[in-house]
């Protein structure tokens, strides 16, 4: 038998994680009879809310535990000359077969670069100037 598309979900849901819907262009949290509800109609995105780790302050989607699979692209925070300068770094797994597990281990991998570009700004702000 094949498993419901929306199966992790609604153990999700089942479970009492936190889930969300994408929808007036951002990630919005849902209680779990929307959350059905949206299975339902089946027209708007749902995903299980990421955990986050707090760094100063700042919320900042947690790390990656594992490597994923080789080709994936993983992203980690970047910084440059100027005090303010941030940036990310990508590579496909495998790329750096050195490096990248390394930054695995320091907790720095990201699946998005947006995740590795807060990542880069929290870490900042410990040296900022208000």
């Amino acid at each position: 038998m094949t498993p419901h598309p929306q199966a992790e979900i609604l153990r999700a849901i089942a479970d009492g994680v936190d889930i969300e819907a994408f929808y007036v262009e951002e990630w919005c949290g849902v209680v779990p009879m929307t959350a059905l509800r949206y299975i339902y109609d089946g027209n708007t995105p749902l995903r299980i809310k990421p955990k986050v780790i707090n760094i100063n302050g700042i919320e900042v989607p947690e790390p990656m535990r594992e490597m994923p699979p080789e080709g994936t692209s993983v992203y980690w925070p970047g910084f440059g000359s100027e005090s303010d300068d941030t940036h990310t770094e990508c590579a496909d797994v495998g790329y750096y077969p050195t490096m990248l597990p390394d930054l695995l281990r320091k907790g720095l991998l990201r699946l998005t670069e947006e995740a590795a570009a807060i990542h880069a700004n929290a870490l900042l702000s410990f040296t900022r100037r208000i």
